[in-house]
Parts: C-alpha cells; structure tokens; sequence
C-alpha cells in the first residue's frame, strides 16, 4: 500500500493549500472552472498517501507479452489492444496475446523486432516504427508489406524509425534518424521526403494538433512544424530553449505539451511562449523527474506524464503534479518507474508501457475502493491484516479495529494509526493481541472480548482492566476465550465464550450471571458455543451459537431457540451463526455456514433465504451490514455480496475488483456515520461508499478470435490439402470472416471468441449458440472456447453474446454463418447423375430381355431339372440344420442347469425357440411353392412333344393341343423367374436366423462365462491393478497417492469395466492436478463401507469443477478440455449403472472428487436386474 508518514501528508498538504490560494487570489474565474476536476484530484492526492485510490493491474510475460519493453500502445476498430514491444507486436484480447514476430525467411513478416511507435490509418490497419524499416499490417488478412532505405529518392529515408502518425485523410508521416516522410503511395512504396537544410535531420516525433498543424521534434535541433507550403518551419516559442525533444501532444484549451531529456514544456501557440516544468528537490508537487518519455491527454482532460522514474498526474487547477511510483512492497503500485507508453483506450482504461517491467493499467470504471493493509516498513499501517471487528466510537472521529496484532484506532480524518496492544509484564495492557469484538458503553470506555478474558480500555489513557476466568471462582467469566459481546440498555455485558455458554456482568457489582446449554432443557441456550451476540432496535437480545439462534426472554429469564428444521420453510436454513444485523426495515439477517436468512422480528418466520443457487457467491456468510441506501453487503468466503433491495437481486464483488481478498472474517462489517462501508477479512480491511461501486455501463464488443479444425489453430491463407486438392479456408482473419464453408470431413471444429472489454477481463461472462443445432443459448461463465464434433451437412449461424465485468451484456452479439458441404454421393447433381444411370440402365436390360427370352426358351428344360435337384438339396440341408438345431437346444438346456444359470439358459431358449420358429415358417413356404410350382405339368408336356416328335411342326402350329403346348411353354419363364425369386430369399433369410442363431449362443455364452459377467472381487486388488497402469505417468509428474483403505466386503463388479472407470478418473485427477500445479500435487483415495454397499471416492487438489458444470459432467459430449470429446465421463456412468452402482461427483473452490457405490451382494444387484436388462437394452 502506497503510504507515505504523516509529516509528509501533512508538508503535502500546506503546500497544496497554500498554492491554491495563491492561484485563487490570482486566477479566480479559472479555478472556479476546474471546480469538478479540483474535487475529484484532491480525492487522488488524499488517497495515495494511505489508501489505494488508483489500482494498478500488471500484464507481462506470464500473461504472453513477447517481451517486458513497451514502448507503443494502440487500440483497433474491432477493440483489440496492440502493444509494440522490443520483441515482436502483440495483440491481445482479454485472455491471452497473439504475437507477430519477425521471420527471417518470411517477407511478409514484421520487419524487425524492435517497435518504437504505432498509429492506425483511416481503414483500420496499422503502420508499425521500427527499428530496421517500415512495417505495414493489414489485420484483416494478417499480412504484413516491409518498406526499407533504398538508393532511390522516393523511398524511406532511413531504416530507423522513430514515430509514425496516421492524419484523419490517409496521410501517413514517418520520422526517422534521416528526415521526416509523407507516404504518397503504398503499393510501390513511394515517400516524399522532407529535411532541414545543414542539419541532422534526426526526427524523434511527429504529431498533428487539434489545430490541424503538424509538428515534428528532432533531437538535437528543436522544434519544427510543417507551414502553408507544405515546408519545415523551425519554431520560435520564447522558453522553449531544449532541443531534444522527445514526445509532442495536444494539451487543454489549445496548449501544446512538449518532453524534453531535460523537462517538460506547456506551449501556448498563439502567443508562442513556454512554460517549463522540471524536477524540484523540495517540492513533492513538481515533476518526479526530467527526462520526459511521453505525454498523453486522455477523456478525462487528465494530462499523464511518463518520465525516467516514474508517472505523472498534471491538475491544471494547481500547476502541480501527483507522482506515482513502483513500490515492491504494494502489487497495486505502477510496476517500474521508467514510463515509456500510454494510452487510453474507448472504454475508458488507461494502459501504461514500461521499460523492462511490462504493462500496467487503471480502468476509471473500476470500483473506487480504498485498501489497507499491514506495511511492516511503514510507521503507519495496520497492525495485522486478519481483522476481527470495527467499531465507530461515540464522536464519531475513531474508527476502531480489532485484530490478530492488537487494536487499532484509525483516524478518519488524517489517516493516522494507533496501537494499544498486549504488554508482556504490564497488567494494564491488554490481556491478548487477538481482538474479536469491540463495544463502548455510555461513559466512552471500550469493552474488547478478546481470545484471554475481557478488557475494558480507557481510550485516553491507555489503561486496560482484565476480567479473566478464575477456577472455582463463579463471580468470574466462565471461559477467558471469547467471541463476542454486547452492552445492553441498562448497561450489562453480554458476553460468548467459546465452549461455556453466555455470561452476563454487571459492571456496576462486577458480579456474573451464566447461561450454558442443557439437553434436558428447551428453553435453555442453544449450544455452549456462542458465536454471536445482536441487540436490535427494540432491545431484544438475540444470541447466536453453533446450533441455532436464541431469543432472550428477560421476563422468564430463558430462552427461545430457533433452528434449522427439515420441511420447515419458515426455519433457518443452518444452525450453524456467525452474524447478525437488523436491517432499515426491521428485519432480522442471519449469517451461517450454509447461507443468510432474513427474519422478521415480529413472527419470528424466515422471510428469505439466500445461498449459492440464488445468488450469493458463496453459502458461508461471516459478516452483514446496510448502507444509508438499503443496500446489505454480505462477506463470504467467496467474495463480496450486495443485495439490492429495489431490484432483489445481487452484485458480486471479489479480489479482482479491489477487494483486500474472498475471504472476510465473522462480524468484521460496519456502516459508519458518514455512509461509509468497512469489510474486513483476512489480509486487511477496504472502505469504499456504495456510490464508488458504480457499475461499468459500456458494452463490450464481442468478436471471435480464433478458429480450429481438430484442434489446430487455422491461419488466414492456410493451405490445408484434402484430397489432392489445396484450399484456403480462411482468406482473412475469422474475426473479419462473415461465412465459413467447411468439408462434411471437418468434423471437430472450435471457435474461441472474447469480450473486448478490459476493466477486469476474466469476470467477462460468455454465452453461446449453433442455430440449428442448439435450441437455447449455452451460458459458461467466464470459458470462451467451444467445441463441435460430427455436425450433419448443412447451414448454421453460430452466435456468441458476452457481458463486462458488471454484466452488461451485449445482447447482439456477434455472428458467423457456417456451411457444411455434404459428400459427393449426398449432392443433388449425383441424385440426378444416378436417376439418369438408372433410367438407362432399364432401357437396356428391357433390350436385353427381349434378345435373351429365346435363348431362354431353349435351356428351360435343363434349368428346371437343375431347379428340382437343387430344391431337393436344399430341403435335405433344411433338415439337417433343424435336427442340429434342436440338438444344440438339448445341449444348451443341459449345460445351463448343470452351471447353475437357468436364467441364461431361458434367455437363450427363448431366443433360439423364436428364430426356430422363423426357420419352420420359412421351409413351410419353400415346401409350399414346391407343390404348387408350374414344373408340375412340365413333364406331361415333354411327354407330350415326345410322342409327337415326327411330326413336330404340324403338331404345333395345327392342332389344338401343339398350339396350347407352345403357349404353354411361352408363358413358362415368368412364373418360374417367381418361384426362384421366392426360394432364394427364402434360403437367404435361411442362411441369415442360422447365423442369428450362432451370434446368440454365442453372446449368451460369452456372458455367462467371460470377463463381462460381474462377479465377487476385492476393490483394493482392482485399485491396485489401475494405479499400476497409470504409475509412469505418477511418478513423471510427481503425483502423491494417498490411500486410505478400510476393510469391507467384496463388490460385484465387471473386472473390465472397472478398470477402464478407474483409469478414467484417476488420469482426471491428474490432468487436474497438472494444470493447477499446486504445491503439493496430492491424489486420496478413499475406501469405507456401510451396510451392503461400498464406497470408494477419488480426491484431487486441482483445480475443481465450476458449479455450472456439475449438472452436465457426465453428459455425452460435454467436455471442459479443448481437445477433449465429452466420452470418458459419460462411459464411467453407464458401466456404473450397468453393474448396478452408482457414481457421484463434489467440487468445492479447490479440487474434485469422484465417489463410486458398488453392491457388496447378489441380492441387491438381482433386485436391480430389471434396471439393468433395461439399460443393455437400450445400448
């Protein structure tokens, strides 16, 4: 934390007051115009002497910078952010950079590595100083043009590039180490160039005021500016007597700000005069240091200034600077001081290059919310950061602070902090360091519970007086370690202990009433541990403990318990409190363990009940107050929640907004007087108005990033051969891509996608869908990849939309449109080609068939004697195969009840029983068309012809009987075309219910006999077996297995699937463990029994399964895993019910874990048969 002594706030603040009277009495129409800014900059100049005002957030190379020098920063059309480093160009998103480097043998890559300034042109492509060439990138195709010095009078003038500006006509001007350049054409590199006659020419700037004058700085020769015939002009500003410039920009109201390696200049250009500012010893107010590397004016008006040690703030009100400066001990401080960079981007987030210590930014729309914390080297801070307790005294003026390192009284006014801690030796001093709850009674003395006794302190003397448990002594506090307590109208102590009930003192007698829980007695309190004592508005003393609320009954001197009760919805929803507040409205909140609930007083009902499936982040809640606004700010363990009683709903804060951590500490909140918010928790304590909590209303645009084909990243122009035929599937970025058209043979495509909203980019929310595959929209929380797998031909629009930080959402989105080609054989034009096959195909058979019927004729005779025999054959093969199958049907019935296994045996007569019957219904129909076949009459008509064979001709075409007997033969041919038809698919079916047949003796077999059938087994043999095989793995990345295995019974369990399921979950767990990388990578297992079932749960302290997963975990092709296809999980499911058990997942903030129920008995698993027959069904 940025804090500075007192003497320092104090000389900072005679010097400012005595500044602004001076330019009050001077200029006092002007400062009645900076009213608004003098306000808010004093705000800043107060809060960075003790609290944080500003917050710094640091990217670097952890988060993917190429390298930790900045010196350029830029902003796209799209929103993506550019940083120019000393190693390459980044783009970044939000969640992770992309970065161009330079490639040797690429010539369409940067042309060095080495950027030194950045500006965008009017089409949105960027113009990048480098320093060897001109780089121009064309972000749409993602290619870059190279322009170099050539021997030539239009080229480049040099190679090393120190700035360039993009004009609002498309003009480009390049500075460089020879002379100033104005881009006239970009295809052929062509550049007029401009020089100072006689001189070095060396150019360090180039920048085009509000005015629409250009101005060009030069190191070494000053100051120039482009005059009315498009020459250099050499300024002549009186005081501008520096002449190496390094840094120009616009200023307020028309003035010019021009750094120097000595000072920076505030130019007024109408009257040419310069104003130097310049580092003073003596003077905290003035520049932090000389060499000025950049000047930047942001929305706000505010000018920032980046010098050699550090950032400036400049407050025209005043004439003076506020420094901000790294400091090691604070992660919020600007990261270096060497400031080479700035830029604003559209929604409002300042972003900061330093030299060799990466990027800083400050978002004007993050939550202004001041922190304090212990600075062991700093002479006023905390005392400890695990904060207990706050209590604003009787004047108003002290904010009290109980801790783990003693009390503090914090000053709101000066900011200033006072310890009153345990003296070893001293029976004045406190009795402990470890404050949990403070209280003042009328006379202004302070009462601390603390973890040794009661103390009631003097606030002006110091002087402490103990009240310590003393055995046998009754007239004692019970138990010295405390937890709460409470002074009630008539001025009694209320006082929780943490094993031995309430106390009440009479300060007056100093003598002690207890109260401790009885079993045998209801109205007694709830629980021996008290953990909270409330007196709300109307007097009434509410207790909480471990096991339940308590109402004291003064008139019967016991009390009424209020508990959590099953079916009740008017009951707590836990027992288990740790706060109480009275709201605005009378109404009673109660934090616990497992959620806060809201009492009315009067009832005693619960109204509401508030957890994680309705809002709050966490369902531990330690501690509640309410604002001046109505609005209740809920500490848990999981961040901050406040509930806003207009819209009944909440907003969730945490770390990432400022907050001192998750974690808050029991009862550590307060409202003060004033309307101000102090939450308290386990690394110090923030204090912030509801108003500094404003939302960030800005939309964030949203646009795709990155699109993948089984995994891979596709580039822009990337060749990717199907076939023997190339084909680019991107021809520009997928961010500027309206339509993709994909192969059927595509079929695992991902999209990542970001919200361009940088105030706090990891709480962007995201949701997505795939018009025509997805029917509602799929929300994932901060995750922004997705995954298809075996889409069906066809036309999609996949949509993203996304919210800030605040959950703003831009509901619109953004859209791709996706078309999936089918494969040849499923086109319209093979449809055609095959119809036209077909149709051919008819023609030329029905040809052929009339060509053929003579032939026909002629071998008719032989082909119905082959028919007879082979139809002879058949019937007798028919026969055979049914005595075989009736023998293996004895067989089968034989071997089933010499195993033991009449179910099988069933199942399988059955089976073979019916397709049996098929056979018998099939050689019915072949006996059938054999007796009513027209070969019946074939050998009376041979009959006839042979007895007629002299006389041939005139016996067929002239008497009755040779004409019927030619007619005869004629209409022949069909009906036994029929018949053979009938036959062959007859023998045909035949052939398929014998193969039938064998496949279900077969299956039946295998599932009688084989690894599938579940049997006894020993769980730990199997883990055994599991961990062996995943044991190179383990050792490799130095996994610990902890096992725990408890004697149980044996399970019933297929041996392979259980294998295949172990394997599953513990490579899950690994993965996990690896990618969190904790400290210790720990994998428990866990095996315990209870009645006839045994469990076995596998641990990990990874990092974890969000909420809004745990639903869809063993989903069918759901995954979190960008490689990953939703199988694994899914199986592990199924095999578990196919066994007849069952499979459970848990997930808390760390780590998951896998619990698996097996059956320990036949009984149970044939009571579960019918589920199980279903399921096999089914699959």
């Amino acid at each position: 934390m940025k804090m500075t002594s007192i003497r320092s706030f104090l000389e900072f603040l005679a010097d400012f007051f005595f500044l602004s009277i001076t330019i009050i009495h001077k200029r006092l129409i002007k400062v009645l115009g900076f009213t608004a800014a003098f306000l808010f900059f004093l705000c800043i100049s107060q809060g960075y002497s003790q609290e944080h005002s500003f917050q710094f957030k640091h990217l670097g190379l952890d988060e993917g910078l190429s390298q930790s020098s900045v010196p350029s920063i830029i902003q796209d059309d799209e929103g993506f952010m550019w940083f120019g480093t000393t190693g390459g160009l980044n783009r970044y998103d939000g969640h992770e950079m992309t970065v161009y480097r330079r490639d040797l043998v690429d010539n369409n890559s940067l042309s060095d590595k080495h950027i030194a300034d950045m500006c965008k042109d009017t089409e949105g492509n960027l113009w990048i100083a480098t320093g060897n060439g001109l780089s121009f990138f064309n972000i749409g195709e993602e290619r870059f043009k190279r322009y170099f010095a050539e021997d030539r009078p239009g080229s480049v003038s040099a190679n090393v590039i120190h700035a360039t500006h993009c004009d609002t006509d498309g003009t480009v001007w390049v500075a460089t180490k020879n002379g100033l350049n104005k881009l006239v054409d970009k295809d052929e590199g062509g550049f007029v160039r401009l020089a100072v006659v006689d001189g070095e020419n060396n150019f360090q700037e180039v920048y085009r005021d509000s005015t629409g004058r250009l101005w060009a700085g030069t190191f070494g020769e000053g100051l120039y500016y482009l005059d009315r015939e498009g020459q250099l002009a050499h300024s002549q500003i009186t005081g501008l007597n520096n002449k190496k410039i390094t840094t120009i920009h616009d200023g307020e109201a028309g003035y010019l700000w021009v750094g120097t390696n000595n000072g920076l200049y505030r130019i007024n250009p109408e009257r040419n005069k310069a104003t130097l500012y310049q580092y003073e010893a003596d003077n905290p107010a003035s520049l932090s240091e000389n060499t000025v590397n950049v000047v930047y004016r942001d929305s706000q008006s505010n000018v920032w200034v980046g010098t050699g040690d550090g950032l400036n703030l400049y407050h025209p009100e005043t004439d003076e600077f506020t420094r901000f400066k790294a400091d090691p001990r604070d992660d919020q401080s600007i990261s270096s001081n060497q400031i080479h960079s700035l830029f604003e981007d559209r929604h409002n987030t300042l972003w900061i290059g330093t030299w060799s210590a990466g990027l800083n930014k400050f978002s004007y729309h993050q939550k202004d919310i001041q922190y304090y914390f212990h600075d062991p080297e700093s002479g006023n801070s905390l005392s400890g950061n695990n904060i207990w307790d706050f209590l604003q005294d009787n004047d108003g003026q002290n904010i009290w602070i109980g801790t783990d390192e003693g009390l503090n009284r914090f000053n709101r006014d000066t900011g200033k902090f006072e310890y009153f801690l345990n003296e070893p030796g001293d029976d004045h001093s406190l009795s402990s360091n470890r404050i949990f709850n403070i209280a003042q009674d009328r006379s202004g003395d302070l009462w601390l519970a603390t973890s040794r006794g009661v103390n009631k302190l003097n606030p002006e003397s110091g002087d402490v007086d103990r009240y310590l448990h003393k055995a046998n002594d009754p007239n004692t506090i019970s138990y010295n370690s405390l937890w709460s307590l409470a002074i009630d109208s008539s001025g009694c102590i209320w006082i929780a202990t943490t094993s031995r009930g309430l106390d009440v003192m009479d300060p007056e007698t100093e003598t002690f009433t207890h109260y401790r829980h009885d079993s045998d007695d209801p109205k007694s309190i709830s629980s021996s541990f008290v953990t909270e004592i409330y007196i709300d508005s109307k007097s009434n003393i509410w207790v909480g403990t471990r096991q339940g609320l308590n109402l004291y009954q003064p008139e019967r001197d016991n009390f009424k318990q209020f508990a959590y009760t099953a079916g009740n919805p008017h009951s707590l929803g836990n027992s288990s409190v740790l706060d109480i507040h009275e709201d605005s409205k009378g109404r009673l909140w109660v934090g616990t363990t497992m959620g806060a609930n809201v009492l009315d007083i009067e009832s005693h009902n619960v109204l509401h009940y508030f957890s994680r499936k309705n809002g709050l982040p966490d369902d531990i809640v330690y501690a509640i107050t309410e604002d001046h606004e109505a609005s209740v700010y809920l500490g848990t363990t999981r961040g901050l929640a406040v509930w806003n009683s207009e819209t009944e709903t909440f907003s969730i804060f945490d770390k990432r907004d400022g907050l001192q951590g998750n974690e808050f500490n029991a009862g550590a909140a307060l409202t003060s007087s004033a309307g101000k918010v102090y939450m308290g928790g386990t690394n110090g304590f923030n204090t912030f108005f509801p108003g500094d909590l404003t939302g960030n209303p800005n939309v964030p645009p949203v646009v795709i990033t990155d699109f993948q084909l089984f995994n891979t990243s596709v580039p822009v122009h990337g060749n990717r051969e199907e076939k023997g035929e190339n084909r680019d599937i991107l021809e520009q970025s997928i961010t500027h891509t309206d339509t993709l058209t994909l192969s059927y043979s595509d079929n695992v495509i991902s999209f990542e996608f970001a919200a361009l909203n940088f105030t706090i980019p990891e709480k962007n929310q995201y949701a997505y869908k795939l018009e025509g595959f997805d029917e509602t929209w799929n929300y994932i929380g901060n995750r922004n990849f997705v995954t298809y797998t075996h889409l069906d031909p066809g036309e999609y629009t996949f949509r993203v939309k996304a919210a800030n930080n605040d959950g703003v959402w831009n509901e619109e989105g953004t859209s791709l449109a996706l078309m999936i080609t089918p494969p040849f054989w499923q086109t319209s034009w093979f449809y055609l080609l095959g119809i036209l096959l077909a149709g051919g195909t008819v023609v030329l058979g029905y040809r052929w068939k009339l060509r053929s019927i003579h032939q026909q004729n002629e071998q008719l005779e032989q082909e119905v004697e082959s028919r007879t025999s082979e139809l002879y054959e058949k019937n007798k093969h028919l026969k055979e195969a049914l005595k075989e199958l009736r023998e293996t049907r004895s067989q089968l019935v034989e071997k089933a009840h010499k195993a033991g296994m009449a179910d099988i045996a069933t199942g399988v007569l059955h089976n073979v029983g019916n397709i049996l019957n098929s056979v018998n219904t099939s050689v019915s129909m072949i006996r059938e068309t054999s007796k009513k076949s027209k070969l019946a009459n074939l050998y009376e008509a041979n009959n006839l012809l042979e007895k007629h064979m002299d006389q041939i001709e005139e016996f067929i075409l002239e008497t009755p009987k040779g004409k019927k007997l030619l007619s005869y033969y004629l209409k022949l041919e069909e009906p036994l075309r029929k018949e053979q038809k009938e036959i062959l698919d007859q023998s045909r079916r035949l052939n398929k219910k014998i193969d039938l047949i064998s496949d279900v003796i077969t299956a039946q077999q295998n599932y009688a006999g084989s690894a599938m059938e579940a049997d006894q087994m020993s769980l730990e043999e199997m883990i055994d077996d599991a961990l062996s095989l995943q044991s190179a793995t383990i050792e490799r990345h130095k996994l610990t297995v902890r096992k725990e295995i408890n004697s149980v019974d044996p399970i019933i369990a297929h041996r392979t699937q259980l294998i295949h399921i172990l394997i599953n979950i513990f490579k899950n767990a690994k993965e996990a463990i690896i990618k969190k990388a904790p400290p210790e990578k720990m994998i428990s297992i866990k095996v315990w029994q209870q009645q006839d079932e045994v469990f076995l749960s596998v641990s990990d302290n990874g990092g974890g399964i969000k909420e809004e997963n745990m639903d869809k975990i063993f989903t069918q092709g759901f995954t979190t895993k960008k490689s990953g296809h939703g199988f694994g999980l899914h199986s592990c499911a199924n095999y578990m019910r196919s066994m007849g058990g069952q499979i459970k997942v848990e997930s808390e903030e760390e780590g998951a874990t896998f619990t698996l129920i097996f059956p320990t008995t036949y009984k149970k698993r044939l009571n579960q048969s019918e589920t199980l027959r279903a399921f096999q069904h089914e699959n």
